[in-house]
């Protein structure tokens, strides 16, 4: 078996190894515009509330109160989340990054493989040349001796 065709087989591995960090990175992203959709959605959901309030309609003193610790625990709520959304996004850096290395691999393989194959290709008509050589040589030996 030739040197790139046993090595085909090692490309084959890092591919596949490429497609899995791929399918991470592809969950990663979504994860993240997940976690982003929360955030905005509390968000929204904070302002209704602030709204709410400005608009003046509870004149309930202990409703009041309410609206106040229940817009404060969305303050937190979202804050939390954009602590979630940064561990994300640095999980998100950092499978790029792995990604990123086994990509390289995969290039650096295929490269490598392409030079192999010239080499043998090249090996191989130097066979056939010196062949050729050696069966002319041959034949004009047999000739002189006729």
């Amino acid at each position: 078996m030739k040197r790139s065709q046993r090595l085909a087989v090692v490309l084959k591995l890092v591919q596949r190894e490429e497609e899995a960090e791929a399918q991470k990175l592809g969950k990663l992203r979504q994860h993240l515009q997940l976690e982003q959709k929360k955030c905005q959605e509390l968000v929204e959901y904070q302002a209704e509330y602030h709204q709410a309030l400005r608009q003046g309609g509870i004149d309930n003193p202990s409703r009041l109160q309410v609206y106040h610790q229940f817009i404060a625990r969305l303050g937190g709520a979202i804050e939390q989340q954009q602590a979630q959304i940064q561990r994300v996004e640095k999980a998100l850096v950092k499978q790029q990054s792995t990604w990123a290395e086994v990509h390289g691999r995969r290039k650096n393989m295929e490269s490598f493989i392409e030079r192999c194959s010239e080499e043998e290709a090249r090996d191989a008509e130097k066979k056939l040349q010196r062949m050729l050589d050696d069966a002319q040589a041959r034949r004009h030996y047999s000739g002189d001796r006729d």
